[in-house]
């Protein structure tokens, strides 16, 4: 649609949908006997949205364009393990591991594009972006009576974010050349956290994952100079 000056248009879109497969692993020794099955099932469901905004419009002799999209997907998965020992004197066992995980993406672009001269064209351009990921694993295991021997819980925490600012230069007083000059400054960040707890039957304790709660800052700059011909 159309307002004022500005044109722009928007968009939703949703998805869902879910897989699984079940399968069974059977393990022999040497003479080729029996030694172990295991039968594993696993379920994924995923349900994701997203929603964008785009807009443009005339400044005086300036083109200034803005783009946004937000995105949102929620997932859970769970996968059931059961071991059945062939063997004499081992007995059977179950796994099973529940995951959820929720991913955020924000993105934001501005542009302004500009005719400094009948052969001199500008532009400027911007964009952030940000992205939230969580994620937690929840896992249980039981023995041949089905009593729990085991919970590990791990909650895990990604965010990332990146800011871009750029300015192009196209001079075209050359006959059949067009000379390009870029300038980019890019600033990123990654923070991760993980916190993780086990339980073996006398309560839960939290486990110290070396390294994993970290942070990573870049400060990058280019510059570029080309000729097409």
């Amino acid at each position: 649609d159309k307002w004022g000056d500005i044109e722009f248009n928007a968009g939703l879109s949703a998805r869902t949908g879910s897989s699984g497969d079940r399968g069974t692993d059977d393990e022999f020794d040497a003479q080729g006997i029996l030694t172990e099955s295991i039968i594993e099932s696993f379920i994924n469901k995923a349900d994701s949205g997203s929603g964008n905004l785009n807009a443009s419009t005339w400044f005086g002799e300036t083109f200034v364009q803005l783009n946004t999209e937000l995105f949102v997907e929620k997932r859970d998965a769970h996968r059931s393990t059961h071991i059945f020992p062939q063997l004499p004197g081992n007995s059977q066992s179950r796994e099973t591991i529940d995951g959820d995980s929720t991913l955020y993406r924000f993105e934001l672009g501005m542009d302004a594009e500009r005719l400094l001269q009948s052969d001199l064209l500008a532009k400027a351009i911007f964009l952030y972006s940000y992205r939230d990921f969580e994620r937690t694993n929840d896992e249980l295991n039981f023995n041949s009576s089905n009593i729990e021997t085991l919970q590990q819980i791990a909650d895990e925490l990604t965010e990332t974010s990146e800011i871009i600012s750029r300015l192009e230069f196209d001079w075209v007083r050359w006959e059949d050349h067009t000379l390009q000059a870029n300038f980019e400054v890019a600033y990123n960040v990654l923070d991760n956290t993980l916190a993780q707890t086990q339980d073996i039957g006398a309560g839960p304790v939290d486990r110290t994952v070396p390294g994993a709660n970290s942070r990573v800052k870049e400060i990058r700059g280019d510059f570029e100079v080309q000729d097409t011909w």
